[in-house]
C-alpha cells in the first residue's frame, strides 16, 4: 500500500489533524482524515482560531490531492477527481464566487 499524506497540522496546540491518501494494491485510492482520538477542546474565545485551524488542514488536503491542481480545483460546478476511481464531491469556490444564501 502507498501513502501520501496530503495535509497535516495541529488544531489547538496539542491535537493533530491528518489527510492520507491510501492506494492499496488490489483496491480503489481512498482518502482518510485522520482526528484525534479525544474531543478536541477551546476556550470559547479561540473556538474561531481552533475551526479556522481545521479548515485550513483540511482545504490543503484537498489542494494537496493529485489531479489537476489548476483552474478546474477552483470551478465550483466540476467534481475533482484526484487519483483513478476515487472521486471527490468536495467542491472549492474561488474567491470570486459569490455565496448564495
Amino acid at each position: 500500500m502507498h501513502v501520501t499524506q496530503l495535509a497535516s497540522g495541529t488544531i489547538n496546540g496539542a491535537d493533530q489533524l491528518s489527510i492520507e491518501l491510501r492506494e492499496p494494491d488490489d483496491a480503489p485510492a481512498t482518502v482518510w482524515i485522520i482526528w484525534p482520538t479525544q474531543p478536541t477542546i477551546t476556550d470559547a474565545k479561540r473556538l474561531n482560531i481552533t475551526v479556522n485551524r481545521v479548515m485550513a488542514i483540511l482545504a490543503r488536503g484537498v489542494y494537496a490531492a493529485p489531479g489537476d491542481p489548476g483552474e478546474a480545483a477552483l470551478d465550483a460546478t466540476k467534481p475533482r477527481v484526484s487519483a483513478p476511481g476515487l472521486h471527490h464531491t468536495t467542491r472549492v469556490l474561488s474567491r470570486a464566487t459569490p455565496l448564495k444564501s
